[in-house]
């Protein structure tokens, strides 16, 4: 036994602008999640450079050591044994 489907042209149409709608909402709704997390990438990278630009680490000192020669020396030599 066979049932054939018959639906009027309207009743096609109808379907078709249905499909073409849902369509564009999940274009518009894929475009939309793809700005947020650009959005959200661009905003935490700004946040951490004002975080660390705010407060102080050892990164952003520098010691300076004036070093005698003849320690540099001993100290250049322990290195090499070490080294070695």
């Amino acid at each position: 036994m066979q049932y054939q489907c018959v639906e009027s042209q309207a009743m096609i149409d109808s379907k078709r602008m249905s499909c073409f709608t849902i369509a564009i909402i999940e274009i518009a709704g894929a475009l939309l999640v793809l700005m947020a997390l650009v959005f959200n990438s661009v905003k935490t990278t700004k946040l951490g450079k004002t975080y660390d630009e705010l407060n102080l680490t050892a990164s952003d000192y520098t010691i300076l050591i004036d070093i005698e020669a003849r320690h540099r020396i001993e100290f250049d030599q322990l290195y090499e044994k070490q080294k070695m």
